[in-house]
């Protein structure tokens, strides 16, 4: 291999006649930026796995139960709410698990859930929020892997959902209209869910109970911009199916139409109360 006339044998830049002696000065500056660039990359690099196998896993994989401390424990998570849950002395306490379906917080669906959720308190029972907004969700892959072992093979926040789905009592969503359907945000969570219908159907063949549990409901929540004869159909179809893949029972529906703009819903003149009172009656308060 031939060096250029810029290199000496040693592999290092040589200085040609006439070049003043500060020149070899600046070639070491810039190397040893170099070299303290590669430190820091690797410096970081090496304290980014590691604060991934803390968590439990990839990405944000192993969040089932955070760890005190966290921003999720601590309710900083804009993720996960912090959980709300009365005295229990003792008690087994009632999970009641909301999932805010809108792109847009504080928009009227979230208003919806907040005025739900407050009544559903009444009755003391545990209270958590998803705001799907801020997960990171895959859509599914149609794969078929949870047909064989009923869990998914994809790792983001549903191994952190999944949980929460099983456990809740009682899960109430909410979401407005986009064309006549939930929101993409929401679909996602949705879909995803399949694969807990094929645990529990994978424990049916295997002869082991897995009928729903009639003391188990769900609920839906929406809200949408034109006052259509069907525009709530299809949501409404869509949440039913999502409660059966779950074991539960729907019970029922609260749909507003021409709620347009942000905040709108609390000029309407029952709205608010409406969510109220039925939260209340969801958990017995």
């Amino acid at each position: 291999m031939r060096m250029s006339s810029g290199e000496s044998p040693g592999g290092r830049p040589r200085l040609s006649k006439g070049k003043s002696p500060h020149s070899s000065r600046i070639v070491r500056l810039r190397r040893n930026m170099i070299v303290l660039k590669i430190a820091k990359i690797r410096f970081h690099v090496k304290n980014g796995r590691t604060a991934r196998a803390q968590k439990g896993g990839h990405g944000t994989g192993g969040l089932h139960t955070p760890p005190v401390g966290t921003a999720a424990a601590a309710g900083t998570d804009p993720r996960f709410s912090r959980p709300e849950r009365a005295p229990t002395h003792g008690k087994n306490i009632m999970l009641v698990l909301g999932i805010y379906g809108s792109p847009r917080p504080r928009g009227n669906t979230d208003l919806l859930l907040d005025a739900f959720l407050e009544g559903a308190s009444s009755s003391h029972p545990e209270v958590r929020r998803l705001y799907v907004r801020n997960m990171r969700i895959h859509g599914c892959i149609e794969c078929g892997k949870c047909d064989e072992t009923g869990a998914c093979v994809q790792q983001d926040d549903m191994e952190a959902v999944y949980p929460l789905l099983e456990a809740a009592s009682r899960i109430v969503i909410a979401s407005p209209i986009f064309f006549y359907g939930v929101t993409a945000q929401l679909k996602l969570l949705i879909d995803r869910s399949q694969a807990l219908y094929m645990k529990r159907e994978i424990a049916r063949r295997q002869g082991r109970d897995a009928s729903p549990d009639p003391s188990r409901r769900g609920f839906l929540l929406s809200a949408g911009a034109t006052g259509g004869k069907r525009m709530f159909e299809c949501a409404i179809l869509t949440a039913k199916y999502f409660f059966d893949a779950l074991g539960m029972t729907y019970a029922g529906e609260l749909c507003y139409p021409r709620i347009e703009h942000k905040g709108d819903i609390r000029q309407h003149p029952t709205a608010l109360d409406d969510c109220l009172r039925t939260g209340k009656s969801f958990t017995g308060g």
